[in-house]
Order: structure tokens, then C-alpha cells, then sequence
């Protein structure tokens, strides 16, 4: 009876633990309570020896099992954690089995042993994230909790800013495959058609897509103070010129040119225009650029020559005179103190005039017009100051200068000075008289 007693306080599991009333306790604490058992309930010497035999053997049983190491295996999942006990140090794969956790491809599991001999496993579930960071890309791995601002940290992300925007947000925890997008944004200023705004913009957008946001269409001539297709900087300006352009038709004047060609009927030092220069004319295609309604530039597109020029041809006489006879001429000489209209003259010579007109230059290179008068410059010098009247004072040219020169040098005609007029209607009224020439002083 007492051994059967004895036997129910024993037992032996198969965890190689002694249990008393279900409680596990070391093999060394229960031997101690057993004895404390025995000598209150087993009174008789025999019933002592007896017990004492079995305990010798049990003792003997025990005896082996004190020398077994028994330890802890604590697995902990995402900070959850089961307790196992066991008497080795077991393999991890056999451990987390025990435990009954399965391992994803991206699960991360790290080992450890305590003071105490307990095996430590920590058991991290992966999670996959891609980041996009404006124009850097990213893909990691992290731990089962983590937030998305734990994520951008790992990575070294810049701060973000407050024009910033992060999704999913912030304080957001990881989940599979989650893909993470951070917007960076910056300002910068916009002038086009006499306004300038303030606008957000993507960082490392280009001064085109930056107008596309802001909802400004560039026109296909337009231009920009910046280059169109490179990164803005922070509080970059961005200015739109307005271009337009406008074509017209103009005609311009096409000058003519002058040649000079020797001549030996005139007397040297003569000039006498043979062919009077006359201006051409040009269509002209005209290309004007207006940068914001404004004229900027123009440029030459086409031009037809509608009317050609006519160049002007000046006969330079080369001959030489060694004397000259002037027909129907008389000299008088005169003191040098008398005047004719105020004017204070040297001697007076009276001769034959006649008239001219056109629209032309004198053989002296000056334009013609009245009070320059052709006279023959080995007889009257050019630069010579006339004054010139009929020698009744009934027709008065004035005041000439000795400047052109004619045809009626050589030809026999005996015409001392050809008076220039306006018209031919003045020519011809005049026709050809006897005049006073006054030289001046």
C-alpha cells in the first residue's frame, strides 16, 4: 500500500520531467520533498527500509537524469512570443517547427542564447516596398510595423518639405508590395502677357512642363528666358515672350551709279553730264518679328527689281586751248571801286547769253539750279562771281556762279554764258540776248 502511495507521488514524463500533482519541479527539489513525504507517512522500520531501497533505486534513475541540460526556446513573432521547453540546444529549423511558425522567402529570423542557456529566436516578417523619390528609385526590404517615414529614413530620404506630399502618408504602416511616391515641390515665379505669378512646381521639371502645369500654352513661336528642356532651380523665373510676325511689301529706290568717260572735243578741266542718272526701283519682301506686341527685328525675305536704275555718264574734256577768240563779245573795263545792285565788282564784260534747264548735276558735281550758270572755264573760270543783266536793266538774272559747262564751247555758236532756269517755258521766253557780265569782287 505504502509503495503504491509512494509510486503515485513519482512519475516520470516523457519530457524527462519529475511531476508532482502536476506541477514540474527539478529531480533534486522532489527527491528532497519525498523524503519529507516518507517520514511522515511511513512510520514501521520496514516500510523505512523498503522505502529506502526503492529510493536507492529511484535515486539510482534520478541520478542520470540530473546530468541532462534543460533549457528555454523562446520564438518571437513580430513581438508575440510562445515559450518551449526542451533539454538541448535544438536546430532553429527544428525550433520554429516546434513552434509551429512557417518562414515567407523575405521573413527574417535572428538567433541568440541568454545567460541562462535559453535559445532566442526572433522571427521578423518581410515586407517588400518600392520607393519613388522624385527621379530616384528604390526597392527594400523592412519589418512587419514599419511606418512609410521609418522607410524614407532608412533610405536617407532629404527632409521632407512642407510644399512636399508623401503617399501613402507618413505614419502609414508598410503593407506587401506597397509602392511609396514622394512629390517634391518648389516654387518659382511665371511672367507672360504682363502678369507674374507665384506657382508650385514638381522639382527637376523642365520650364515647359512647369507652363503645362500652370495651365499657360506656349505658342509655336514663343520663347523663353530659360532653356526650354532643362531642371528649374528653386524660386526659378520663367519669362514667355509672345512672338508674332507680320510680311509686307515695300518698293525701295535703287541708286544709280556714276562713270566718267574722257572726252578731247571738250576743253580741259570741262565736266559735262552725257546721260543723267535716274533711280531704279525694288518689290522688297519684308519679314517683321514682335516680341509681346512690340517691334524687335526685320529681315529681308525677297526683292525684285521692278525698274532698273539709269546710270549717269560725266564727259571730262581733256583738250588744251592755246588761245581763245570770243565772238560778239565786248570787253569794257571798269575801276575796281564800282558796284551794280550793291555789289562790288572789277570789270564787266557783255556777251551772248542763252538758257537751259533740267533735272540734273553740273560738271562741277553740285546739283544744277538757278544762279549756276555753264560758262567755258578757259574763258571764266568755275567758282567765278557773276552778276547778270541786260544792259538796259530790263531783264535781270542776278547773281550767278560760274559752275556747269555746254556744248556751245566748241560749236561755234559764240554763246559767252548758258543761264540756267526752272522751266523750259523760261528758256524759251529768254532765248538768246546780249547780257552785262558783272565780275565780282
Amino acid at each position: 500500500m505504502h509503495n503504491a502511495q509512494i509510486q503515485n507521488f513519482l512519475k516520470f514524463d516523457n519530457e524527462h520531467f519529475y511531476s508532482y500533482h502536476g506541477t514540474h519541479k527539478p529531480v533534486e527539489q522532489l527527491v528532497s520533498y519525498q523524503k519529507r513525504v516518507i517520514k511522515i507517512m511511513l512510520k514501521p522500520i520496514k516500510m523505512i527500509a523498503a522505502l529506502s531501497a526503492a529510493l536507492v533505486i529511484s535515486g539510482t534513475a534520478m541520478t542520470g537524469t540530473v546530468f541532462a541540460t534543460t533549457h528555454n526556446a523562446v520564438v518571437t513573432v513580430n513581438g508575440k512570443s510562445t515559450t518551449l521547453r526542451m533539454l538541448q540546444n535544438g536546430e532553429t529549423q527544428s525550433i520554429l517547427q516546434m513552434a509551429g511558425v512557417e518562414l515567407a522567402p523575405m521573413d527574417r529570423v535572428d538567433r541568440e542564447t541568454n545567460t541562462n542557456g535559453d535559445i532566442l529566436l526572433n522571427v521578423t516578417t518581410g515586407r517588400a516596398v518600392s520607393v519613388q523619390d522624385g527621379n530616384k528609385f528604390s526597392s527594400l526590404v523592412v519589418n512587419d510595423g514599419t511606418t512609410v517615414e521609418e522607410v524614407l529614413n532608412q533610405l536617407g530620404a532629404d527632409p521632407i518639405g512642407e510644399s512636399d506630399t508623401v503617399t501613402p502618408g507618413l505614419q502609414e504602416k508598410v503593407q506587401d508590395n506597397m509602392q511609396i511616391t514622394v512629390e517634391r515641390r518648389q516654387h518659382v515665379s511665371v511672367s507672360v502677357d504682363g502678369e507674374t505669378k507665384d506657382i508650385l512646381v514638381l522639382k527637376n521639371e523642365t520650364a515647359v512642363q512647369a507652363l503645362r502645369e500652370a495651365g499657360i500654352d506656349l505658342g509655336k513661336d514663343d520663347e523663353l528666358n530659360l532653356p526650354f528642356n532643362k531642371p528649374l532651380e528653386e524660386n526659378a523665373q520663367v519669362v514667355v515672350n509672345r512672338i508674332t510676325y507680320q510680311e509686307t511689301t515695300e518698293t525701295r529706290a535703287l541708286d544709280f551709279k556714276t562713270s566718267e568717260q574722257e572726252d578731247a572735243s571738250l576743253a580741259k578741266g570741262t565736266r559735262q553730264v552725257q546721260t543723267a542718272g535716274q533711280k531704279g526701283e525694288a518689290s522688297v519682301v519684308v519679314r517683321t518679328k514682335y516680341v509681346n506686341g512690340k517691334q524687335d527685328s526685320q529681315q529681308e525675305l525677297s526683292s525684285t527689281v521692278t525698274k532698273q536704275p539709269v546710270n549717269q555718264v560725266v564727259l571730262v574734256g581733256t583738250k588744251v586751248q592755246v588761245s581763245q577768240t570770243t565772238q560778239n563779245t565786248s570787253y569794257s573795263g571798269t575801276s575796281g571801286g564800282n558796284t551794280i545792285a550793291g555789289l562790288s565788282y572789277s570789270r564787266v564784260i557783255s556777251g551772248v547769253c542763252t538758257a537751259y534747264t533740267n533735272d540734273g548735276i553740273c560738271s562741277t558735281g553740285v546739283p544744277t539750279m538757278v544762279g549756276r550758270v555753264a560758262v567755258n572755264p578757259a574763258v571764266i573760270p568755275y567758282g567765278t562771281r557773276m552778276y547778270i543783266t541786260s544792259a538796259d536793266g530790263s531783264y535781270v538774272y542776278g547773281y550767278a556762279v560760274a559752275a556747269d559747262t555746254g556744248g556751245f564751247v566748241s560749236n561755234g555758236s559764240g554763246v559767252m554764258i548758258d543761264l540756267y532756269m526752272n522751266t523750259m517755258g523760261e528758256c524759251t521766253s529768254f532765248g538768246r540776248r546780249s547780257m552785262n557780265i558783272y565780275f565780282l569782287n
